[in-house]
């Protein structure tokens, strides 16, 4: 389709030639023509349009009109979606893909068309942006005064390139997003053309969601552990890992799916919506999930890895779709456990394959460097990997993370990474892209944004233009130090990154993150400071450097603080300051609060200065307070307690009476090498656990840390802490853990009139 696109439009380019007047800065009346019927998407471009216009030639007069009421003064015509002047121009906009775009100019009037039903919002956007217009942030936009509404070009016919344009990115930014032809969830409603929704239940881990309607009656459908148990929820409505090979399995993930179908189907038909083509099968987010019973295990056998086990079942799903609608593709997470290429299975026709780049300080599977291009050395085993997928399947998919998560924030781009990649996954013929960008807290995040929303629209768009485009209209009169700053920034991780890969390792191991380097950086950001202080949006989006590069500087201040100018309060005062300034910018309203929250915690538990206990010896000490631990909803939560170190303390939340049993274990887990078996190496029973409902400080083992260790606590693992500063590469540093725990309540102290509960306030690290 793409191609017949192309050939049309170069000979349209040769028939039509530009004829469109020069207008005088005088002015001149202007109508903007609509079309019957009038679809809401196509209104909502219209009025966009003026808006836009009214800012561009403000000595102009505009006006809306439909196409049987035009008035008869307009100096020129701007004729927007399916009008029956595009038709008789021979353009059928009826034919047109849902998101192709048309502009020309013809005869001294303009056309701004497209496909139903974004098609002419898109081609509103590209003509504003093709005369100058930035909308590079959701705080920033320039509108530029012209003199002209000339088009000046051969007509333009084009769609976007790829189908579903993703991120994950917890920011308030819909107009923003939708400028820039982001098609996905934030987005919704008819007058933007809606989005590019997945079938129910939804584009992710989807399994979370089927399990959970499981009924109970035949324990076989859901996985065996290695012990030969099987794990069943305890109650209805508990999501739980499954058997793949159990024939029941796959009869009740199809009779869901089917109900799905028919849902999302009729839904989106009932509001006029488009309907949706992609469902997904995926695993629930837990790399420890393998089911172990015969049958699986002998799949996993044949085709040498997990993959295969579920693969099988995604294309029985698949082909059973295929029959009830031959339109529907099924959507598979390549991601972790089953990121490695099947022996023997291949994917069938309608399965589309997500692969998932998100770099090795992940744990199972997880093959890719994310700082470095697909094409980069360091990727030459997932490359291997990743082409196997997209040589055996008709298209693909790809869930690529632009940042790191395993570790604390510091100061890190990968431009050649989120430039060159985006070609490569077009070059192979990639359907959809999800870039995964979360902290608003990393370096140029907001440029990361912008980059990837362009280049998710067109790769081709060169990088430096982005970039100067981005710099000049987001940093004002500060762009050339920012700029500065920022490929310098980009040039000392290419050269870390080649030193040895960045993924496995933690920022302390980074060369480049010197005091030099962390001093030179605050003199830049000082810098652009005083070109920006005049004007206040400048100032704030400068500021917000600080972030990645004060968080950076954290896992150094023991080493670097008496080469610092300021104190540890004054740098953690910064970041509360700026990060609060940017949470309430940003992001969306009903998540603010908790936010602020969270950073107050971290920053409260920073602050904390506690003399570590002496029974614990070491060199490599690490101090995990109540600002390391996870909250996890419904599961953990932290309270205020002021027998705790800072005043406060995770609770492990459960009401029933028979999670207050003993012994109360704990212990230390790793995935990687898998240490199940070691069990509990903290086990407390009545005659141990002291009676004064204070906190002690527990030896849980001595174990070495290695990336994707856990430390857990309680038979039911509801507490786990996962101590990733303290990782090390390989297992020749093993450390001594412990745990601080109060035990309060009848369960655990004889004769107490406290709740039962059991809380903890701080772990420490020591080898």
């Amino acid at each position: 389709m793409k191609k017949i696109l192309l050939i049309f439009s170069a000979l349209l380019c040769l028939l039509v030639p530009a004829v469109f007047p020069q207008e005088s800065a005088s002015g001149g009346h202007y109508v903007i023509v609509t079309g019957k019927p009038l679809i809401p998407a196509e209104k909502d471009a219209a009025d966009i349009l003026l808006q836009y216009l009214k800012q561009m030639l403000p000595h102009a007069s505009f006006q809306i009109a439909a196409e049987d009421a035009m008035p008869a003064s307009a100096h020129k015509k701007i004729f927007v979606g399916n009008t029956k002047a595009v038709r008789e121009a021979g353009f059928d906009v009826e034919k047109m893909y849902r998101e192709e775009l048309l502009i020309a100019e013809i005869g001294g009037d303009l056309y701004l068309s497209g496909g139903h039903p974004r098609g002419t919002l898109y081609a509103v956007f590209e003509f504003l942006e093709r005369k100058g217009v930035l909308f590079v942030a959701p705080d920033t936009k320039v509108v530029p005064v012209l003199k002209t509404l000339a088009w000046d070009q051969p007509v333009l016919r084009r769609i976007p390139a790829f189908k579903y344009r993703m991120t994950v990115a917890c920011i308030s930014a819909g107009e923003f997003k939708l400028f820039n032809k982001y098609n996905y969830y934030r987005i919704a409603g008819l007058t933007n053309g809606d989005y590019e929704r997945y079938g129910y239940p939804g584009d992710c881990h989807t399994f979370i969601h089927y399990s959970k309607k499981f009924p109970l009656d035949d324990p076989a459908v859901f996985a065996m552990d290695k012990h030969g148990k099987r794990l069943c929820p305890k109650e209805p409505g508990l999501q739980a890992p499954l058997c793949l090979s159990y024939p029941k399995t796959l009869e009740l993930l199809w009779e869901q799916m089917r109900a799905g179908y028919a849902r999302s189907t009729q839904w989106t038909k009932d509001k006029n919506l488009p309907i949706p083509e992609t469902y997904e099968i995926s695993m629930e987010d837990d790399h420890t999930m393998i089911c172990h019973c015969p049958s699986c295990q002998k799949i996993m056998q044949e085709e040498g890895c997990f993959s295969g086990l579920m693969l099988r079942l995604v294309n029985q799903l698949a082909e059973r779709m295929k029959k009830l609608d031959a339109k529907i593709k099924i959507s598979m997470l390549v991601y972790q456990k089953t990121l490695l290429f099947p022996k023997i299975t291949r994917p069938a026709e309608n399965v589309v394959p997500r692969i998932c780049v998100h770099d090795r300080e992940w744990i199972v599977n997880v093959l890719a460097e994310r700082t470095d291009p697909v094409t980069h050395r360091n990727n030459a085993e997932f490359r291997k990997v990743m082409e196997q997928w997209i040589e055996a399947s008709r298209t693909f998919g790809v869930w690529e993370y632009w940042t790191f998560y395993t570790k604390r924030r510091f100061p890190h781009v990968a431009l050649d990474a989120w430039d060159e990649n985006l070609k490569y996954y077009q070059a192979k013929g990639a359907e959809n892209i999800l870039l995964e960008m979360e902290r608003f807290q990393d370096s140029f995040f907001a440029l990361k944004m912008y980059l990837g929303l362009k280049w998710m629209d067109d790769p081709q768009i060169p990088r430096e233009k982005l970039i100067g485009d981005f710099m000049s209209a987001y940093y004002g009169e500060a762009a050339p130090v920012m700029t500065e700053y920022l490929y310098e920034l980009d040039s000392a991780v290419k050269a870390e990154s080649l030193r040895e890969p960045m993924g496995p390792r933690h920022p302390t191991s980074y060369s480049y993150l010197t005091p030099d380097f962390f001093l030179q950086s605050y003199a830049k950001l000082a810098k652009a400071e005083k070109l920006t202080e005049n004007n206040p949006l400048h100032l704030k989006h400068v500021r917000y450097e600080y972030m990645s590069l004060d968080y950076g500087l954290l896992n150094f201040w023991g080493e670097y603080a008496s080469k610092m100018p300021f104190s540890k309060k004054e740098l953690l005062e910064r970041i509360r300051r700026i990060e609060t300034e940017a949470i309430n910018n940003m992001c969306f309203a009903n998540e603010k609060a908790q936010k602020i929250s969270r950073v107050n915690d971290f920053l409260d538990g920073e602050a904390i200065e506690a003399e570590i206990p002496a029974e614990v010896k070491g060199t490599y000490i690490y101090d995990f307070k109540y600002n390391s631990f996870y909250i996890h909803q419904g599961v953990t939560r932290l309270v205020n307690d002021p027998d705790a170190l800072g005043g406060k303390a995770m609770e492990i939340i459960e009401d029933r009476e028979a999670f207050h049993v003993l012994p109360f274990t704990a212990g230390i887990y790793n995935a990687t090498v898998d240490l199940e078996a070691v069990g509990a190496t903290l086990v407390l029973n009545a005659e141990n656990i002291p009676q004064d409902e204070k906190f002690h400080l527990y030896k849980v083992g001595h174990r070495y840390l290695v990336s994707g260790s856990r430390i857990w606590a309680h038979w039911t693992w509801r507490f786990q802490l996962y101590p990733r500063i303290a990782y090390t590469a390989t297992t020749d540093f093993p450390y001594d853990v412990y745990i601080s725990i109060k035990f309060t309540g009848p369960a655990y102290v004889k004769d107490s009139k406290k709740p039962n509960g059991v809380f903890i306030d701080r772990i420490i690290t020591a080898r």
